[in-house]
């Protein structure tokens, strides 16, 4: 199921199975100027399916949006064993209002009422060029802030990635040579375009980012762009660095809050760990307000892992506290479907009886995202 049944450059789209991998679709499309703009941070693994599954995104869905806006249509077996195509049985539109939006009732929906076997995706052209600002601040609130004075001026960065202290100090141990700043945060604020506009935008942007930053430098050169991405790419790496001997569980990992509420949920969570004494590393898309920590334990400690466990529960309980959702792209599972109750109130027992038409048997996924 990773076969790509076709590229159609002029029309934008793509046909694809399920099963690839990302950054296999990636390079595929890569020679035709092409590319599909939902980052997720598992792109060597991770495939279509899952990121349709789950509705992926990554750092760049700030300017370029989640998964859902790009599929199409779908092929997809149903728990009866019926096959469906949404989004038009022969269609190749860009966009359609025929009709109810079944893609979209599919996308997201973790597997729970049908199986995708083909996608029509959507794809863009890739941007010949790109910078990246990289930008430190003495208070999470200037990141805020910071990122507002652009939105004002009317920029839409293509990501804005958050580092706190935590995750600045663990890179810091890792690769010190990267001279990351000092103060209470980091953002990685990166623009593309073509080369002209970039050149332009990227000191425009920078000037801005200039009135609350402590410390600004930006990059144009392809090989400074890597080294400093390295430092955001690098989390996993520098997380295991900076506490040996233990482990990253993904529960409480995916918040996702109002921008206003950033600075608040990373302080509340901050003291959270604290308390609870356990070892956790802030970091995120700051651009679209999706906070990741990294809860790291030792598995073989079942007091560390039951107080792991306590925090998760009430990461997430704060998300929804604050107004956020207790997950912005990594899905609801099994891990966060006690939460749906409290994050979507009624509206739970309509997906519950939608569930119940397609899936009657409830043979599809069992036990994930509808809760209790």
């Amino acid at each position: 199921m990773r076969k790509i049944h076709e590229i159609d450059r002029r029309n934008l789209q793509s046909i694809v199975e399920p099963g690839l991998v990302y950054l296999d679709f990636q390079a595929a499309l890569a020679p035709h100027g092409l590319f599909f703009p939902p980052d997720p941070g598992s792109g060597r693994a991770c495939t279509l399916g899952g990121m349709a599954a789950n509705n992926a995104s990554g750092p760049h869905a700030v300017r370029w949006g989640t998964t859902s806006a790009y599929v199409l249509g779908a092929e997809i077996v149903l728990a009866d064993g019926s096959v469906i195509t949404t989004g038009g049985v022969r269609s190749k539109a860009l966009k359609s209002s025929s009709g109810i939006d079944l893609t979209k009732l599919f996308v997201g929906s973790e597997g729970t009422l049908g199986i995708f076997t083909k996608l029509r995706l959507r794809v863009q052209p890739r941007p010949p060029a790109r910078a990246v600002i990289l930008a430190g601040y003495a208070a999470l609130e200037d990141t805020v802030a910071s990122l507002d004075d652009l939105f004002a001026a009317g920029v839409l960065p293509s990501t804005a990635e958050l580092l706190d202290r935590s995750a600045v100090e663990a890179i810091q141990r890792w690769k010190p040579e990267l001279g990351l700043p000092e103060g209470e945060a980091v953002l990685f604020i990166e623009v593309e375009g073509t080369p002209e506009q970039v050149a332009a935008n990227v000191r425009y942007t920078e000037a801005i980012v200039r009135r609350r930053a402590t410390v600004t430098r930006f990059a144009e050169d392809e090989r400074e762009i890597q080294r400093l991405w390295s430092a955001r790419s690098g989390m996993a790496a520098a997380a295991a660095l900076a506490h040996p001997g233990k482990h990253r569980i993904f529960a409480g990992e995916d918040l996702a809050v109002p921008l206003s509420e950033v600075p608040r949920t990373v302080r509340r969570a901050r003291e959270l760990g604290a308390e609870l004494g356990v070892a956790v590393i802030f970091y995120g898309h700051f651009g679209d307000g999706n906070v990741h920590s990294a809860i790291l334990i030792d598995p073989e400690d079942a007091d560390e892992v039951r107080r792991a466990d306590e925090l998760a529960d009430r990461l997430h309980k704060l998300a929804i506290e604050v107004g956020g959702t207790v997950t912005g792209e990594h899905g609801t599972g099994v891990v966060r479907a006690p939460y749906m109750r409290a994050e979507h109130g009624d509206a739970l027992d309509v997906m519950k009886r939608i569930k119940g038409l397609l899936d009657p048997r409830g043979i599809l996924n069992p036990g994930s995202l509808y809760g209790p």
